[in-house]
């Protein structure tokens, strides 16, 4: 993504729970720079959408696990939530993603 816009992977229609915690893991490697790659869990019906952030994710070559804890908000509804990696563009590396699991605590 070498221009000005967003690009982004989407996994949607996740079954997330009110008010429950969950931990989500996955791994990525690159060469962006540290401020081009967030994730969010988000919910768009939500009077919150972003159920939860990692922003300006520092890749390496090498395979990493990130992970982020979160609570849900009372009033998300199953099925309307989704995870974005979002790259902010202008720059010329490249993501790998793999391994994105959802833990129910």
């Amino acid at each position: 993504n070498d221009g000005e816009d967003y690009g982004m992977v989407y996994l949607s229609e996740l079954e997330l729970e009110p008010d429950t915690e969950y931990l989500i893991r996955f791994k990525a490697r690159g060469t962006v720079k540290d401020d081009k790659l967030h994730f969010y869990i988000w919910d768009n019906k939500a009077e919150n959408p972003n159920q939860g952030s990692i922003e300006n994710i520092r890749l390496t070559n090498d395979w990493h696990t990130y992970e982020l804890e979160i609570k849900t908000d009372m009033d998300i509804s199953p099925g309307s939530q989704y995870l974005r990696f979002q790259h902010n563009g202008s720059d010329m590396g490249y993501i790998d993603l793999r391994e994105v699991n959802i833990f129910r605590k």
